[in-house]
């Protein structure tokens, strides 16, 4: 069976994850922009936040693991194993999804939240959050786990980007016509049920035939535990990127501060977003999986590579989003969200810092060393502590302080790591790394001279326009490397 062409996976990865983020950011300022308060935006973010935190759960055993092992197998032929691989995982997440129906069942309150206050029907938003959660896993499953292990990006990114397209659609007609939090979180679920549907399909046109698993076929790591390191090294991750602080600012401060927290961080994500290393993600892991007699060279230029783009394509956006945050939330969500401007900054700053470990991490957990990674992910927990404090003292600002402390504190984590295990990781490219942070430097300074002339929405999006022109015009003026031919696969 011929696999894609990583070249035709990076492409096809770089179209989807940017067109979904665009889709996503549109979305969360349509939804900031057309429902009733702040507080029932916050109310929004909550039930995702519980959605996203049902789904993590129901899939701990998942993706991770099948992105580490399934790409030898497809590459190799082992169908079978594929299969059998994939069975054993539904069947975990089967169960996984039946337990947090249990457990919303017997503990409503736990979950309904700041939601819930805000006039939403409890026992709705509880079946619609399950919903949610049970979809996105399964989707997990089938996209993540075992199709872009195949490096089946082009298939899984034209789904991804007309699921987005379609569910932005469904949420501006809701909107025009009253619909409130129940009706956008329903038109979610729909748009999740119809695409898994479709990936489920392609995904057993792939598994159908080949020979069956042979006995003992199944890797040896899966049976030793590979994957519980990885279930815990994901559930902490995840739970740091997205889930951790918005979780406990609505346990602790309610849904007015998560409305505030929302917008600062949808913003605030837009660097790390963009940023190469994160809109190839789903490519990177299997691509430094792979093995074979230099599969160490390939990987050290992989990494360097990534962290090279990954630099280039967030260090100018956070210093742009760092000169006009009170600008950019009065335009784009409303004034009632400028308070959030402090709040973005820092988030801002600490997503370059979450593109750069990102390759090294990957690259650490290719080699199999889960516990180095396991050690990291234990970083969420100080963050949890942390919040525990920061976050009834200084609400959301303080929220964002201690998700940048442990950014930065991941980076410098991994970079001792990665020069311990292999050098090569690390090597910098000193020349272009240096020009990109002193264009950035000085297009920030010349933004800063710009922004009390900033009078509107235009003048907003004419001086993103300039500055990213000019970013670009001084990258090829400085002559920054950065499209020297990529490693062979």
């Amino acid at each position: 069976m011929m696999q894609p062409r990583p070249s035709r996976a990076v492409a096809w990865t770089l179209l989807g994850q940017g067109g979904a983020r665009v889709l996503g950011l549109l979305l969360t300022l349509l939804l900031a922009r057309g429902l009733a308060a702040r507080a029932e935006y916050g109310a929004y973010v909550w039930a995702v936040a519980v959605a996203s935190a049902c789904a993590l759960v129901c899939s701990l055993a998942g993706e991770p693991v099948l992105r580490r092992v399934l790409p030898d197998l497809w590459r190799e032929g082992r169908t079978g194993e594929v299969r059998a691989l994939a069975r054993r995982h539904l069947c975990l997440r089967i169960g996984m999804i039946a337990a947090a129906a249990a457990s919303f069942a017997a503990f409503p309150g736990a979950f309904g939240g700041p939601a819930a206050a805000e006039g939403v029907s409890r026992s709705h938003l509880l079946a619609l959050v399950w919903g949610l959660g049970a979809a996105l896993a399964l989707r997990g499953l089938v996209r993540e786990g075992i199709l872009e292990s195949r490096l089946d990006h082009a298939a899984t990114e034209r789904w991804g980007l007309g699921a987005g397209a379609a569910r932005l659609a469904l949420t501006l007609v809701i909107l025009l016509h009253g619909g409130g939090v129940l009706w956008v979180l329903a038109a979610w679920l729909a748009v999740e049920g119809a695409q898994l549907a479709v990936l489920a399909v392609r995904a057993l046109r792939l598994l159908r035939g080949g020979p069956g698993a042979a006995p003992g076929g199944l890797p040896p790591g899966f049976v030793r535990g590979t994957w519980v390191y990885s279930a815990l090294i994901t559930a902490a991750f995840a739970l740091e990127d997205n889930l951790l602080d918005p979780l406990m600012l609505g346990a602790l401060r309610g849904a007015d501060d998560l409305g505030l927290w929302g917008i600062a961080a949808a913003f605030g994500a837009i660097p790390g977003a963009l940023a190469a290393g994160q809109l190839l993600r789903p490519v990177l892991l299997p691509l430094l999986s792979q093995g074979g007699a230099d599969a160490s060279a390939r990987r050290a230029e992989w990494v360097r590579r990534f962290s090279l783009w990954s630099l280039a394509s967030a260090l100018p956006v956070a210093a742009w989003i760092c000169v006009f945050a009170e600008p950019l939330l009065r335009h784009a969500a409303g004034p009632g969200f400028v308070a959030g401007a402090p709040t973005l900054r820092l988030l801002a700053c600490s997503g370059v810092a979450s593109v750069l470990y990102l390759p090294l991490g990957m690259a650490v957990r290719a080699t199999d060393r889960l516990g180095v990674t396991l050690v990291a992910a234990l970083l969420p927990l100080l963050h949890a502590a942390a919040n525990v404090w920061l976050v009834p003292a200084w609400g959301v600002a303080g929220a964002a302080l201690g998700a940048a402390a442990v950014q930065f504190g991941t980076l410098g984590y991994y970079l001792i790591v990665a020069r311990r295990i292999d050098p090569a990781w690390v090597r910098v490219d000193i020349s272009s790394a240096g020009k990109i942070a002193a264009l950035a430097g000085a297009l920030c300074v010349s933004g800063i001279l710009a922004a009390p002339r900033i009078g509107g929405p235009g003048a907003l999006v004419s001086c993103a326009l300039v500055f990213a022109a000019m970013y670009g015009l001084g990258l090829f003026a400085l002559r920054v490397r950065l499209l020297d031919p990529l490693p062979p696969s």
